[in-house]
C-alpha cells in the first residue's frame, strides 16, 4: 500500500492537478440529459442485528450500498489512531481477510482465497449485505461518472464535510492543510475520508485526505502477489480521477468497508 500510495504521489505530480479552488464547470446542453439530479437522490437506512447500529443507505443505478463506513468491532480491527471518536466519525478500519471474514493465513503470501469467495462474499457485512467486488465498484464508478456533469467522479462522491485539500507538495510532505475540498455528494454516497492503517508499522496515515475501501477481488496475476488485493480509493487531491480501482492495497493494511445489497 505505502508503495503503491508514493508512486501515486508522483504521477500525481506530473498530472498537474488544479488546487487552487473548488470550481465546477456547468454542463453543455447535450449533458443535461443525463445528468443526475441530487433531489432524485433515494435513501433508506437498515439496522445491523449484531450490534444494534444503524446506516443510512443510497440506491445508485438501481442498486443498494451503504452512504456510511462499517462501524462493526471485532479483533483486528482499528479506529483511526486507536481513537473511539474516530470510529464513531469514519468507521473502524479493517485489514482485508479480517473484513473478508477469513482466516487471516488468507492474507499471507502463496494463500489464496479467491476459487472460495463467492461473487457475493458477505464478510463482515451485515446479513443481506456483501463486500462488493471490483467489478460492483468499477460499474457504480462509471455509473456516476456518465451522469455527474462535469465535477468528476471523485467530487461527485464526497460528503460534504471532513476533506482536506491540498497541492500536490503539501501531500508529499504530508502537511495538512485546512482547504476543503471540492465535493458534490451528487449520488449520495456520501464518501468520508477515514485514512488507513500501515501494514509495515501499525501507524496511521491520510485521514481527512483519502477514502480507502476494499473489494473482495484478491490481486492474483501472479501468485506470489495473493498478499495484495484490489481496492477503491477517493483521492481529495483530484476530482476527474478523483476515485478509482487499484491492484495492489497490502492486505495487512487496513481500509475502510463499504456494503453492497445482495
Amino acid at each position: 500500500m505505502t508503495r503503491l500510495l508514493f508512486l501515486s504521489s508522483i504521477l500525481w505530480l506530473f498530472w498537474g492537478c488544479s488546487n487552487d479552488d473548488n470550481y465546477v464547470e456547468a454542463p453543455t446542453e447535450d449533458q443535461t440529459e443525463d445528468i443526475f439530479d441530487p433531489e432524485d437522490i433515494e435513501y433508506d437506512s437498515i439496522v445491523d442485528v449484531r450490534d444494534s447500529q444503524t446506516y443510512k443507505i443510497t440506491k445508485i443505478n438501481g442498486k443498494w450500498w451503504m452512504a456510511e463506513n462499517l462501524n462493526y468491532a471485532v479483533d483486528s480491527s482499528f479506529c483511526y489512531n486507536d481513537e473511539p471518536d474516530s470510529c464513531a466519525i469514519y468507521g473502524r478500519l479493517y485489514p482485508w481477510a479480517v473484513a473478508m471474514n477469513i482466516d487471516t493465513m488468507y492474507g499471507k503470501y502463496n494463500a489464496t482465497f479467491d476459487e472460495k469467495i463467492k461473487s457475493k462474499h458477505q464478510g463482515l457485512c451485515p446479513k443481506g449485505w456483501h463486500i462488493p467486488t471490483e467489478k460492483e465498484w468499477e460499474e457504480m464508478l462509471d455509473y456516476a461518472d456518465s451522469h455527474n456533469g462535469d465535477e468528476g467522479v471523485g467530487a461527485s462522491m464526497r460528503t460534504k464535510y471532513g476533506w482536506l485539500r491540498q497541492t500536490a507538495s503539501e501531500w508529499v510532505n504530508h502537511s495538512f492543510v485546512d482547504r476543503p475540498a471540492a465535493y458534490t455528494n451528487r449520488f449520495g454516497f456520501s464518501c468520508l475520508p477515514g485514512g488507513y492503517r500501515k501494514e509495515n508499522d501499525g501507524t496511521y496515515d491520510h485521514v481527512g485526505v483519502h477514502a480507502h475501501f476494499w473489494s473482495s477481488t484478491e490481486y492474483t496475476e501472479y501468485r506470489n502477489e495473493s498478499i495484495h488485493a484490489k481496492y477503491i480509493s477517493n483521492n481529495g487531491l483530484m476530482n476527474v480521477n478523483g476515485m478509482h480501482a487499484l491492484n495492489d492495497g497490502n492486505k495487512y493494511s487496513a481500509l475502510s468497508v463499504r456494503c453492497k445489497k445482495n
